[in-house]
């Protein structure tokens, strides 16, 4: 790789959905040879890959190695991830977890307008990948909207969630809140019902996050590796020029 960094801009939390090239108008497709080098040049820059837990108990604890950490994670769960995500997974040797809907196993993904057809990984699909080590967490029981909701129905969701995965044999209880909507009532929620942590979709690094708003860089289709390394990890001229951006909208 020729995208080496002095200073690692971490800890950092990745977010894919489906990992496929036959999803031609879903811009959250991403090919498999243009994830694998993402992960590729994740480990070449020097990231340490861990699990999900690894991470949030160093930002508990703000343990100074947190930032040379690297979280893969999948919202959806999408069967793809099967053939094509987890052996790029296991030949780099990292980890990574998967956001159930839990209600929606083995059924297509409705909720996705570009691909409502792409299907979801079943119970089967689950338990196989549970047992290569991939860690499982909650994308809720429907898919919903969980500000629209009303509070007996946001404890639903999160409930039978939760209760799914532990059936799956996941002790680690995580949250990733679907399309990134949230707010404090959310967050309580989530405390309330036993999640050790909750996700979000925001294009920052993990430092400083709270527990239940952790940061995520989303890949998108039309990223290559190069475009990747730049969201990671801008160069100087990049970050120079979006302060004196914002300096400029201040001024004005």
């Amino acid at each position: 790789m020729n995208f080496k960094i002095r200073h690692l801009p971490g800890p950092i939390v990745i977010m894919y959905h489906s990992i496929t090239a036959t999803a031609p108008s879903d811009p959250f497709a991403v090919s498999r040879q243009a994830f694998s080098g993402q992960i590729g040049w994740l480990l070449d820059a020097g990231y340490d890959i861990v699990p999900l837990p690894t991470l949030v108990e160093g930002l508990k604890t703000s343990d100074p190695g947190v930032g040379m950490q690297a979280v893969i994670t999948f919202d959806d769960g999408y069967l793809d991830f099967v053939e094509e995500a987890l052996p790029v997974l296991e030949a780099f040797g990292v980890p990574a977890t998967v956001f159930l809907v839990t209600g929606m196993l083995g059924e297509k993904a409705r909720f996705n307008e570009h691909s409502p057809d792409a299907r979801l990984m079943d119970e089967d699909d689950v338990l196989s990948i549970r047992s290569c080590g991939i860690g499982l967490g909650s994308h809720t029981h429907s898919h919903a909207n969980l500000p629209a909701l009303d509070a007996l129905a946001l404890r639903r969701e999160l409930d039978d969630s939760k209760e799914a995965l532990i059936r799956f044999g996941e002790t680690f209880l995580s949250l990733s809140y679907p399309w990134g909507k949230y707010s404090p009532r959310e967050v309580f929620a989530a405390r309330e019902a036993g999640y050790a942590c909750a996700l979000e979709v925001n294009p920052r690094t993990a430092a400083g996050s709270d527990l239940y708003g952790i940061s995520r860089f989303g890949v998108t289709r039309d990223q290559d590796t190069k475009a990747f390394s730049r969201m990671i990890a801008p160069p100087l001229s990049d970050r120079l020029s979006r302060k004196a951006r914002m300096l400029s909208g201040i001024r004005n």
